[in-house]
């Protein structure tokens, strides 16, 4: 998408509650989750726990903050295809032996 459809689904996801302003960058709010999908349609790489994404000009880095994966990744804004966005889950029950 281009940088600035980029920049309106970042803005929307701000007055919805689900990112945050921190220092420069959209950070994700608890409990929530954003998936960022990379390339073109039907052949998009997969970018998981995304918690926070900052624009520098044409250029969008994705700070990524669980396990193995803990990293940032920079990619061209311009290659991101969609976002999904995981809101919290509401009353979930925890069950023994399930964490």
């Amino acid at each position: 998408m281009d940088r600035q459809t980029l920049v309106s689904a970042l803005q929307r996801l701000k007055k919805s509650g689900t990112l945050q302003d921190e220092d420069g960058r959209a950070v994700v709010a608890e409990d929530h989750g954003l998936t960022f999908y990379i390339g073109q349609a039907g052949q998009a790489m997969v970018v998981k726990h995304v918690t926070s994404i900052e624009l520098d000009g044409e250029l969008a880095l994705l700070e990524k903050g669980d396990g193995a994966d803990k990293g940032t990744l920079l990619v061209a804004a311009a290659d991101i295809h969609g976002v999904m966005v995981h809101p919290p889950k509401a009353n979930a029950d925890r069950r023994a032996g399930f964490a």
